[in-house]
């Protein structure tokens, strides 16, 4: 089935539902408010899900959002670890005929084959982390962090580092490579330092000798590893270490508790960047620089995914997604309207939040550049070292310049 009879598909069994083209009849059958996750169940040893889940089952547990309880339903947008493009758009047309109110801690490699869909009901996406340029300029786009600010934060600490020039490794063929790469370079010139031209490897590249080599040539002496996978850290790391010299930079949701053990000493010095939290805690123990929000967010976690505590920081993305859907339900019900895909919208049009589990957000304003729906253009900086993640300064540096310039 193509891309387009999947969303007609959706649209016709929506209208079966008595949903009509805005999604404004839709979304609170019973009293609950409707959402919906679509990405990948598991992948790269991350549970992308499990941070939803706990924050929907504490607000819950608490009676709901101003007594709605909130009815969650997840959606895998295809096989690890990217997803395909079909997948992706079904899931939209589910989301549109189950009448959610929103995508909420969604993750969309694929995501220009969802919106258009989502379009027809007014379906926001309210995702922690965007990987596509729809995600980052789409009207129904809510993004706290972005993956390309992650990666031009990857480019500025690079500079900050010391590094005279640095390189990216990432795998060539994906919709997203031009972004990737782009904002990786924009970081890099951010931070004051030099580039290199990025190294673009085949999909399944676990030998990174070469790619190594070839950026050292160019006189680099940082590299940033540019898959969002745990399969290429390793090995990207060995090669690296091999070649004498060189500082690793990349994702920090890739050191779960298992990777770290798997890596040993292989981690050590290796850097860290991370779409920003508030004050930067570097782990669930870091509670004297957590906000009241987050070590809520710690006690949830504690209680509702205990398995995952430990894993990584990707729970509290997802999370921070479904807090900032419940300040939206919350804002449309103490007007003393029905919650809808379009009152939500137009909740989260509005919507400004202090410093929580995010650093403050306002989504009354537009963001950086052609990535104007990005909301958060901050990240934190953290370094391994004698095993544990630690925070570098505790400071959230901002790389919305470099955004808009790439």
């Amino acid at each position: 089935m193509t891309v387009a009879s999947v969303a007609l598909l959706g649209l016709a069994l929506a209208a079966c539902r008595g949903t009509d083209a805005t999604g404004a009849s839709g979304g609170s059958d019973n009293g609950t408010l409707k959402i919906m996750q679509l990405t990948i169940p598991k992948t790269n040893g991350l549970d992308y899900q499990a941070g939803v889940k706990a924050a929907v089952d504490a607000i819950n547990a608490k009676g709901g959002v101003d007594g709605h309880k909130i009815d969650y339903q997840f959606c895998a947008d295809g096989p690890a670890p990217v997803g395909d493009p079909n997948s992706t758009a079904n899931c939209a047309a589910k989301a549109v005929q189950e009448g959610a109110t929103a995508l909420v801690g969604s993750l969309m490699v694929f995501s220009d084959s969802a919106y258009p869909t989502l379009a027809r009901a007014d379906i926001a996406n309210i995702s922690a982390l965007g990987y596509s340029t729809p995600d980052n300029n789409n009207k129904l786009s809510y993004v706290m962090g972005s993956g390309y600010t992650n990666v031009a934060g990857e480019g500025m600490v690079s500079a900050q580092l010391g590094c005279k020039k640095a390189g990216i490794i990432t795998q060539d063929g994906l919709p997203t490579d031009p972004e990737i790469v782009g904002s990786f370079a924009a970081g890099v010139k951010l931070g004051g330092g030099k580039v290199a031209n990025p190294v673009l490897v085949p999909e399944g590249t676990l030998d990174f000798n070469s790619a190594v080599a070839k950026l050292k040539a160019e006189g680099v002496d940082c590299i940033t590893n540019g898959f969002p996978a745990t399969a290429q850290l390793q090995p990207i790391l060995q090669a690296a270490h091999a070649a004498g010299g060189l500082k690793v930079v990349g994702p920090l949701d890739l050191l779960s508790d298992q990777t770290m053990k798997t890596l040993g000493p292989l981690a050590e010095g290796y850097v860290a960047v991370d779409s920003a939290f508030a004050n930067a805690p570097a782990d669930q123990n870091d509670t004297e620089v957590m906000t009241a929000d987050q070590k809520q967010m710690m006690t949830d976690l504690e209680k509702y995914a205990p398995e995952v505590v430990k894993t990584g920081r990707q729970a509290w993305i997802g999370y921070g997604a479904v807090k900032v859907y419940e300040a939206a339900a919350k804002k449309v019900l103490d007007a003393g309207d029905k919650v809808t895909s379009k009152t939500i919208k137009a909740a989260l049009d509005t919507l400004q939040m202090p410093d929580s589990i995010w650093p403050a957000l306002d989504f009354s304003q537009p963001g950086p550049g052609k990535a104007s729906r990005v909301f958060n253009t901050k990240v934190n900086f953290f370094v391994v070292k004698n095993g544990k993640i630690t925070a570098v300064d505790r400071k959230a540096h901002d790389v919305g310049q470099a955004i808009k310039d790439f």
